[in-house]
């Protein structure tokens, strides 16, 4: 259950009802409010299979909600300092190799449905490295994918990102 975030989740609501998805979103706030909680919801809505009105949430009962749950969904990209995709030698911060190895796995076909989903958790650890590297893969997409970066500060991520 999520408290608060009506106006988010309204918003959202509407781009998946239209169909009008965005490829990237930022949740950005105070800790603990309930951002990645937001995110992770929104990924449902956009890998759910069960419901083609995609509804916030997803359907909340099939085997791809369940999955995006538990974050072992094989169409989710799930980044964070505590769950990196590539082994860093600072664990302070999100490296350049994580954002290269999502580069590859995201110039892979999605396993399931036409649709991809990459949170990335605590989006203002990114080095600047990885920043820049990320931004390319935002300004060229690949087909399908929606990104929702979290973070605890917008200021922390690099404008251009923003």
């Amino acid at each position: 259950m999520i408290i608060g975030h009506k106006r988010n989740i309204l918003y959202l609501e509407g781009v998946l009802r239209k169909g009008t998805l965005a490829h990237a979103y930022l949740f950005y706030g105070p800790e603990a409010v309930g951002k990645k909680t937001v995110a992770v919801e929104f990924a449902k809505s956009v890998l759910c299979r069960e419901d083609s009105r995609r509804p916030f949430g997803g359907c909340g009962r099939c085997q791809d909600c369940r999955e995006v749950d538990a974050t072992t969904h094989p169409d989710l990209l799930f980044l964070s300092r505590e769950r990196p995709l590539a082994a860093e030698d600072l664990k302070r911060e999100i490296g350049i190799k994580n954002i290269h190895e999502l580069r590859r796995l995201l110039g892979m076909t999605p396993w399931r449905g036409a649709r991809r989903a990459v949170i990335i958790d605590g989006a203002e650890a990114l080095s600047g490295e990885a920043q820049s590297a990320l931004l390319k893969t935002l300004e060229e997409p690949p087909s399908g994918t929606v990104f929702a970066l979290v973070s605890a500060s917008a200021e922390a991520v690099y404008p251009t990102i923003r």
